[in-house]
């Protein structure tokens, strides 16, 4: 069995498509592109009140935790103060217990400035960064008898 080629025309677009379904197509794209545009305007819109409630409940927060931080100082300074007058009363001088109170805090100080600079070495997006940058080119190994 051979193929022939066909006695009739070839189809063209204008004999497939009847003649309003251009125009309502036209239409339909329209109504598509009109709707599309809606679509993205509410979903940033609504990542812009996100957004919004994200700032304000982080600056809420904040003032939060500043006002733990204030009562914590207090805390804090009444229990340095009872260590000082406990030495007092075991008879240590009282210049001796402030510098021995002194001490501690200081320690105290240098364990959280530590912590803080291991801490602070993950930001700044390490791994990121390392993925981003170019690879150097790595040089042939060379083959030595």
């Amino acid at each position: 069995m051979t193929l022939q080629p066909s006695s009739q025309p070839p189809l063209r677009a204008e004999h497939s498509v009847p003649e309003g379904a251009s125009s309502s197509l036209l239409g339909d794209a329209s109504t598509l592109t009109r709707e599309l545009r809606a679509m993205v305007h509410a979903q940033l819109e609504l990542a812009e009140l996100e957004t919004r409630l994200a700032a304000r409940t982080v600056i809420h927060m904040l003032a939060l935790a500043v006002g733990i931080a204030v009562l914590l100082v207090g805390a804090w300074l009444t229990l340095v103060g009872a260590a000082v007058l406990a030495l007092m009363n075991q008879g240590v001088s009282p210049m001796l217990a402030m510098l021995a109170a002194t001490a501690v805090n200081l320690v105290a100080a240098g364990f959280v400035y530590m912590s803080l600079r291991r801490h602070g070495e993950s930001l700044g997006w390490p791994v990121t960064l390392r993925m981003l940058k170019p690879k150097a080119a790595e040089p042939k190994a060379s083959s030595k008898p």
